[in-house]
């Protein structure tokens, strides 16, 4: 863990450059006392690293505003967080707004990101809907099979140090709404009934296609832990949640098995259709195991 902070302050410190900035045009949106601007971190990522969208708004404070979810359609990439500050005054009349999407993408390839939806409404309730452009990403895999199989840690770019949103209050909000959502169970109901359900999520997986159980796998065994072990934080991140446990040996045995599904999923444009079942199937007589 200390070795992903370093490296990404190395990136902050000395991975900025013009060709960098180029290479990561801004978009603007203006109209109607709306300003829309749009940064993207990179338009060339490796299959480990996470594309960070920063997004500032200028609006109205007579507007109401409703700015990108997780319910958006992001494409090729999976949403992996969405940071969101509370509205801030810029003068009398104008708010300002500012969001930081997180998104993680899929095997090498060229990823496009759809357009994105910012919806307002004036005073007479009416509403105005802006969108931003198709955006185009190169994805290029983060191992040379050649010379090693070991996965790099997952970094965000970030081509400036404003990029990153300072989330309090919203953070705090979203923290306790996923802890009343997920941790607070009526009196009298079992926690392994929550086991159960998250060991059989993992199961119907393999009713799905592989592009699907590559893009479920993770959050699913996360999930599970969660239930499991009654880890107390909202991350649904494997590698977090298998960080978190106490047992030296179930710890060993899920990262042996998050390092085969990373190999799976980083190392190849097309997906090892039998080795992928070969994982899930493990990960599957593992958790079925620990409910016993």
């Amino acid at each position: 863990m200390p070795g992903r902070y370093f490296i990404f302050l190395f990136l902050l410190i000395f991975g900025c450059s013009p060709k960098d900035a180029d290479e990561s045009p801004v978009e603007r949106i203006e109209g109607d006392g709306i300003k829309i601007e749009i940064r993207s971190s990179s338009q060339k990522l490796r299959t480990c690293d996470l594309l960070e969208l920063t997004i500032d708004v200028v609006y109205p404070q007579s507007f109401k505003i409703k700015l990108p979810d997780s319910k958006a359609d992001f494409g090729d990439f999976s949403l992996y967080q969405i940071n969101q500050n509370s509205p801030l005054a810029v003068n009398e009349s104008s708010n300002h707004l500012s969001q930081v999407i997180i998104l993680e993408p899929g095997l090498p390839s060229k990823h496009k990101l759809p357009p994105l939806n910012f919806n307002f409404w004036n005073e007479k309730n009416e509403q105005q809907t802006y969108s931003s452009k198709t955006l185009s990403f190169d994805v290029v895999s983060s191992i040379d099979a050649a010379k090693n199989m070991e996965i790099e840690d997952i970094i965000t770019h970030t081509d400036k140090s404003g990029n990153t949103v300072v989330i309090v209050g919203s953070s705090a909000l979203a923290m306790t709404i996923l802890y009343l959502l997920f941790f607070c169970k009526p009196e009298g109901k079992d926690t392994i009934d929550e086991v159960a359900v998250a060991l059989e999520n993992i199961r119907q997986l393999g009713k799905l296609p592989e592009s699907e159980i590559l893009k479920q796998l993770p959050g699913k065994c996360a999930h599970f832990i969660k239930a499991k072990y009654s880890i107390q934080q909202s991350s649904g991140n494997l590698d977090v949640m298998i960080d978190s446990l106490e047992d030296k040996e179930v710890k060993g045995k899920l990262k042996e098995l998050l390092q085969r599904y990373n190999k799976l999923r980083y190392s190849s444009k097309e997906i090892d259709k039998e080795g992928l079942r070969n994982v899930l199937s493990s990960f599957e007589d593992l958790f079925q195991e620990l409910s016993a």
